[in-house]
């Protein structure tokens, strides 16, 4: 590993993009006033005003994007507004006043994020917004790779670092609804399986993969679940160390053990009871008359129905 350097984001080819949409504004300084902030008002006056300036750069770099019929002014307008809605759901902003943000944030790029020439669709469910912001994270090495392979080929994790900034936000805010799953990546028909604990990607992840060679690769996302729990569960097993399965295999030989002694103790006990306590005595003597009774009554009872030559005979008459 080389001696760490700092890496200047706006040296970046990824990030020209969005410094011509932000148009001067610093999303840093609107990150750190949400952050901060309780008062949703501030935060509010501060939105519109950004939105205000966003939509004239957007409105110019669409220009671009328009004629060359690409994709990533909308994957920077997109960024912008997944980055601020995530650090608003993030912060200590009382939750009623939440949404209320929001809407002021998307509303006015309802009407203004496509055109005639120009689509740009946005779906706001957190799993649009993982999607969104893994192939953004693709694309964008994709411009910056020249670049970090002249400039920081001897450098420790100054990427990484930039990555993290860049994205923890937006990966912290999805984290609920994708802690357990697996994100499929299928480029060009190939698939490749990603967990959460992969993201944001580090640089020499991206590096090996390459994922795509050129801007118009077919780059689908897709996001699937878990097999099954049970899955999870021979996971959990398989990452346990020796100790713990052998703790666990104790504990339960132990519940095993303690079960019998409670049995066989219960046996004992009614054992004496019957042969030798007074109480056992008893008990005895009130089983044989019961049985003495039954006996005599089942006796009587097979009497009463045998035939009775007195009782039975029957006269016949026959006409002659």
């Amino acid at each position: 590993m080389g001696e760490y350097r700092e890496l200047i984001k706006k040296n970046l080819p990824s990030y020209k993009i969005i410094e011509q949409l932000l148009k001067g504004k610093d999303i840093s300084e609107l990150e750190s006033l949400i952050c901060s902030s309780v008062n949703s008002s501030d935060i509010l006056e501060e939105i519109t005003n950004f939105n205000a300036s966003i939509q004239v750069g957007y409105n110019n770099i669409k220009k671009e994007c328009t004629t060359s019929n690409n994709q990533k002014c909308c994957r920077a307008l997109n960024y912008y507004l997944d980055f601020v809605t995530a650090n608003i759901y993030l912060s200590q902003i009382m939750g009623e006043f939440k949404p209320d943000l929001i809407v002021q944030l998307e509303e006015p790029w309802i009407t203004r994020r496509s055109s005639n020439n120009y689509k740009c669709d946005r779906e706001n469910d957190k799993n649009s917004i993982l999607k969104r912001c893994i192939i953004k994270e693709i694309y964008d090495f994709h411009y910056d790779k020249d670049y970090l392979n002249e400039n920081l080929k001897e450098t420790n994790n100054s990427y990484d670092i930039h990555l993290n900034k860049k994205w923890c936000s937006i990966i912290r805010y999805v984290e609920s609804s994708i802690k357990v799953k697996e994100i499929i990546i299928t480029i060009n028909g190939d698939q490749k399986t990603i967990k959460y604990a992969d993201l944001p990607f580090k640089y020499k992840f991206l590096k090996s993969n390459n994922f795509i060679n050129d801007e118009n690769d077919d780059l689908i996302i897709s996001i699937e679940e878990h097999r099954n729990a049970l899955d999870n569960n021979h996971g959990q097993i398989g990452n346990m160390s020796n100790e713990h399965i052998q703790t666990k295999y104790n504990n339960d030989e132990k519940v095993i053990q303690s079960k019998n002694v409670f049995f066989v103790k219960y046996f004992l006990i009614y054992c004496y009871i019957i042969t030798i306590s007074p109480l056992g005595s008893y008990i005895r003597k009130k089983i044989m008359k019961k049985k003495y009774f039954e006996k005599y009554i089942c006796k009587n009872t097979e009497d009463s129905f045998l035939p009775n030559t007195d009782n039975n005979k029957f006269n016949i008459t026959y006409n002659s």
